[in-house]
C-alpha cells in the first residue's frame, strides 16, 4: 500500500498544508504543488484562520498532507514516547517539547481535575502550557476518532525540529525574541523567498490577538514539511482508539 508519504515523491499535484494553533483557533497556509520536479512554491500561497478544527479539516478535504503542531494519539494510562525522543533530538530546544497528559486528563473540565487525573495515571500534575491546549488537542483527536480517512494525512510535526532540519543545525534564539524571529525568517528565505515574503503580507491582514508572529513561522516551517516530508523511525506507538503516535517532518 503507497503511504502519504510515498505519493509526495511520486510528484502528485495535491495541496499541502502547515497549521500551527494559535490565539483566534488554528492558523494554516497552504500551497498546491505541481509535478514538474521537486514541489516548489512558484504557485500562489493560501492562508487562512480557522476557528476550530473542524472547519479546517472541512475546507482542506482536497488536501494530500497536513502537518499541524499538536499532540496526535494520546495515552489512557502512559507517558508517549514521542516525546523523550523528540528531546534528544533537539538538544537545548528539547524545553520546548512539554509532556503529552493522559486522556482522561486532556478531557478534564477543569485545571485542578486535570492535573488529579493526572497525577493517578503518572504520578505528576499538567503544567498550565499543557493545559491551555487541552482544548485543542481535544478537537484534534475527537477529529481522527470521527474520521479515520483523515488519519493518513494529518500527521503530528514540530515547528522546532522542522527548523533545526531545515538549517541543517541547532537553532540559538527563541522563537519569541526578536533574533529568533530573524533566525527563522532567514532559514525559511533559504529554501524559498516566496514564501518568507508572505510574512509582512499576513502580519498586515491579522491582529496579533489573533495569530502571533510564531505561529505564522511555525506553519510556515511545517508547509515546507509537508512538501518534502518524513517519518521519523521512531519505535512504534499507538494511542487511544488506534491512532498512530509518529512524528513527520522535513528531510
Amino acid at each position: 500500500m503507497t503511504t502519504a508519504i510515498e505519493a509526495s515523491k511520486q510528484l502528485l499535484p495535491g495541496r499541502y498544508v502547515g497549521v500551527d494553533g494559535c490565539p483566534a483557533g488554528w492558523f494554516a497556509i497552504w500551497h498546491i504543488a505541481q509535478p514538474e520536479g521537486q514541489p516548489t512554491l512558484n504557485e500562489p500561497i493560501g492562508y487562512a484562520v480557522f476557528k476550530d478544527i473542524a472547519d479546517l479539516m472541512s475546507a482542506m478535504d482536497d488536501a494530500r498532507r497536513i502537518l499541524i503542531d499538536m499532540p496526535i494519539g494520546l495515552k489512557v494510562d502512559a507517558p508517549r514516547q514521542l516525546e523523550s525522543r523528540l528531546r534528544k533530538l533537539l538538544g537545548k530546544k528539547g524545553s520546548s517539547v512539554f509532556p503529552v497528559p493522559v486522556r482522561s486528563a486532556v478531557y478534564a473540565t477543569s485545571y485542578e481535575q486535570a492535573c488529579q487525573l493526572n497525577m493517578l495515571a503518572l504520578g505528576k500534575k499538567l503544567s498550565k502550557q499543557s493545559w491551555n491546549i487541552c482544548a485543542k488537542i481535544q478537537q484534534v483527536d475527537q477529529h481522527l476518532i470521527q474520521h479515520h480517512d483523515s488519519r493518513r494525512k494529518l500527521l503530528e510535526s514540530h515547528p522546532e525540529l522542522a527548523f533545526q532540519r531545515l538549517a541543517s543545525r541547532a537553532l540559538q534564539h527563541g522563537k519569541k525574541t526578536k533574533l529568533g524571529l530573524q533566525e527563522r525568517l532567514q532559514i525559511l528565505e533559504q529554501h524559498s523567498e516566496a514564501l518568507a515574503g508572505m510574512y509582512g503580507t499576513i502580519l498586515s491582514a491579522t491582529r496579533r490577538s489573533d495569530v502571533a508572529r510564531d505561529d505564522v513561522l511555525d506553519a510556515m516551517a511545517l508547509l515546507l514539511s509537508a512538501l518534502k516530508c518524513e517519518q521519523l523511525p521512531f519505535d512504534f506507538e499507538q494511542g487511544f482508539d488506534s491512532i498512530p503516535i509518529r512524528m513527520s517532518t522535513f528531510f
